[in-house]
């Protein structure tokens, strides 16, 4: 038995309603088109809003996955970007680090030791080193946030419209329901 799915016309099957169905499902509206507009233009409508509905379904259906793709690029964009942020803590620890040896070859100078001298030079190494570091650090901080809040702008707007895709594809069940109903009285008349 051949069934197609009820689907409202405005115009009328000639024909047998379940041979016109029948004949319309195996697609002899296109491979049949003469007779079929003739005999069976009901059933051809009902096919071709069908195809329609399943083709919007379907590449509704292909929206959402390249959508999703999307947003895993950006998941995985901004998680490098927090492993890089990371990676300036360690940096952090290091500058700490360099300023801990800057304060201790101060207290050298300060003790008056014999290697005065020589603690001089390093200190001043030591903060034009500190003072590089810094600058370098804050620069990479301001590029780490500003590429951060365009990343969630992104995955926000994603995100949103992933839900609109979504609305979307939960309208077309409602529709075809309706349709079906629609038909299913057509045929009860």
């Amino acid at each position: 038995a051949c069934l197609a799915a009820p689907v409202a016309a405005a115009a009328a099957d000639k024909h047998s309603e379940q041979d016109c169905r029948c004949w319309a499902a195996q697609d002899q509206c296109v491979s049949n088109a003469g007779f079929m507009l003739e005999h069976c233009a009901a059933s051809c409508e009902r096919q071709k809003a069908q195809q329609d509905l399943s083709s919007k379904f379907d590449q509704a259906q292909a929206q959402l996955v390249d959508k999703d793709k999307a947003r895993q690029a950006l998941e995985k964009e901004l998680q490098e970007v927090k492993e890089k942020l990371k990676a300036g803590a360690d940096k952090d620890r290091e500058r700490e680090s360099l300023a801990k040896e800057l304060q201790e070859a101060k207290a050298q100078l300060q003790d008056g030791s014999e290697k005065a001298a020589l603690s001089t030079a390093r200190v001043a190494e030591l903060e034009a080193l500190l003072q590089a570091r810094e600058a370098e650090e804050a620069e990479k901080a301001a590029n780490s946030t500003a590429k951060i809040a365009e990343l969630e702008a992104l995955l926000r707007a994603k995100e949103e419209k992933e839900v609109e895709a979504a609305n979307s594809t939960a309208r077309v069940a409602p529709l075809e329901a309706l349709l079906r109903e629609k038909e299913k009285k057509e045929a009860e008349e």
